[in-house]
């Protein structure tokens, strides 16, 4: 019989034990970071530095998850030009995920998706600001093995904690 599990109950050991996760650690596995990137304009330091004006102010208060994402991760979205075309961000989408070798499935919907056509670029787990990061990557992880093209890179991000270094 299959197991279904809702997504926000799942631990990165069900992940590694279910679909064979692993941490790597090895620095030149994400080259994007790598890159040579274009520096930040005046302007976009100045509206990232909003957003960590409003998370430091809203982080000493419990705050819900629709806040998190109204005041941190929708600015961030547009800063990144997401809510433009090619882009469409897509909000409450369910995800379903089935192990191959296991009698699992894992349920849930998604906080943020920014899909191009087929391909997912970016998904977002917003928490309440007073949890530990650690309570969203097992949910972003488990959405990320959702995609439909797993040959394609995908970047997820767990909102609760932003650090802006300039």
């Amino acid at each position: 019989m299959v197991q279904t599990l809702a997504i926000e109950k799942v631990t990165l050991y069900d992940l590694e034990q279910t679909f064979n996760l692993r941490f790597v650690e090895d620095p030149t596995f994400f080259h994007e970071w790598q890159d040579h990137l274009p520096s930040l304009t005046i302007a976009e330091r100045e509206r990232l530095q909003r957003v960590q004006a409003a998370y430091t102010n809203l982080e000493r208060r419990s705050l819900l998850e629709n806040t998190v994402k109204m005041a941190i991760a929708a600015p961030l979205l547009d800063l990144a030009g997401f809510f433009l075309p090619p882009f469409c961000v897509d909000t409450e989408t369910a995800v379903e995920i089935s192990a191959e070798d296991a009698q699992v499935q894992l349920r849930g919907r998604m906080d943020i998706m920014v899909p191009i056509e087929q391909i997912w670029v970016l998904i977002i787990e917003s928490k309440r600001a007073e949890f530990s990061l650690k309570v969203g990557i097992p949910q972003i992880l488990s959405y990320m093995l959702a995609s439909p093209q797993k040959d394609r890179p995908l970047y997820g991000l767990v909102t609760m904690v932003v650090v802006l270094c300039f």
